[in-house]
């Protein structure tokens, strides 16, 4: 009949399509909707939730590090004494300075207490001993509810020659 083979609108709306050649949509199902709002600010909270106990676990790590660093920059200044120390004819002030010269850069160093345990003058016995001794005035690793974990001190002992 004169329609161009279009088929009548009855037709058409069988085939699933709306008047004007597009397929009709269907709405979303109603608890799609609401899971999709169910999970709003769960990404925000395991943020929170692993980000907070993470980012202490780093600063916890770097803490250790420094304090582990400062140590053995200690002992190294300590050693360093003990053996200038064990030289005969060294003073007890040439063990200080040499020490606190080695705790140049040393980041609980500045300002340490350096004590020395000179060897006896001649003649010497033959387990005649320096003992030198770094001791920080700042607190070592320090962890909250804790408290202080490292002893910020360092000691070297050499044989006297």
């Amino acid at each position: 009949m004169g329609n161009g083979g279009g088929g009548s609108a009855r037709t058409r709306k069988a085939e699933g399509s709306t008047p004007k050649g597009r397929p009709q949509s269907r709405p979303a199902p109603v608890a799609s909707v609401n899971r999709a709002h169910d999970q709003d600010g769960a990404a925000a909270v395991e943020f929170a939730v692993v980000a907070i106990p993470l980012t202490m676990l780093v600063l916890g790590i770097i803490g250790f590090g420094l304090t582990l660093w400062s140590f053995q920059g200690m002992q190294a200044a300590a050693r360093e004494g003990a053996r200038l120390g064990s030289l005969p004819n060294i003073s007890t002030s040439d063990v200080v300075t040499a020490s606190r010269d080695a705790l140049t850069g040393v980041v609980w160093g500045a300002g340490a207490d350096v004590s020395v345990q000179a060897c006896p003058p001649p003649p010497r016995q033959a387990n005649d001993t320096v003992r030198v001794t770094v001791r920080s005035r700042q607190p070592g690793f320090v962890l909250p509810f804790v408290g202080e974990l490292a002893i910020p001190r360092a000691e070297a002992v050499f044989k006297c020659e």
